[in-house]
């Protein structure tokens, strides 16, 4: 594993002895302008009004589509945080695998260029991929247009997507990853 910008590192670059946490990045697209599909964006302004430990990067991708694909470079874990259409019942938060909407990324709402695209295309980007972990909310198909606000199931979905994207931080700098002397 490339430990190179983490913990555990001595001055000089090289890896010391002691545990290395990952390096995690919570990626959070959507169309602020485009109501619910706007649902990473409102994710991201309340993950960014609170305590978030050095090794997350935080991104608002928003409409960003493919050159969000460097928010993925160098990291061990990637939450992509989006809304989805046609899994369950509006306003549902899911965690999902890259494996579980590899064939469905029609599932994600109307930016042809956001994060379905985006994970697309990452195994061609990226020459070792990361952990991908989607944290998505059931939005309705048709998305209300040129509306900043949330509908109020799809805004209440937004703590509970908050406290388990942090929830899975945590367990995922839990298992800090033991490295030996380097010489």
């Amino acid at each position: 594993m490339d430990v190179s910008g983490v913990n555990g590192l001595a001055p000089d670059g090289k890896a010391s002895a002691g545990l290395v946490r990952p390096r995690v990045s919570v990626i959070c697209f959507g169309n602020a302008l485009h109501g619910d599909d706007g649902f990473g964006v409102h994710v991201y302004r309340c993950l960014s009004q609170r305590p978030i430990a050095k090794e997350v990067m935080l991104v608002d991708a928003g409409t960003r589509g493919l050159s969000a694909l460097g928010a993925f470079d160098d990291v061990d874990v990637a939450f992509v945080v989006d809304a989805v259409v046609a899994f369950s019942a509006v306003g549902r938060v899911h965690r999902l695998r890259i494996e579980d909407i590899a064939t469905q990324c029609a599932g994600f709402t109307n930016h042809a260029t956001g994060a379905a695209a985006v994970l697309q295309a990452l195994p061609l980007a990226n020459a070792a991929m990361p952990k991908i972990v989607v944290i998505a909310a059931e939005v309705q198909r048709n998305v209300r247009t040129w509306c900043l606000e949330l509908s109020d199931v799809v805004a209440q979905a937004v703590p509970v997507a908050v406290e388990l994207i942090e929830a899975e931080i945590r367990a995922e700098l839990s298992r800090a990853v033991r490295i030996s002397e380097a010489g």
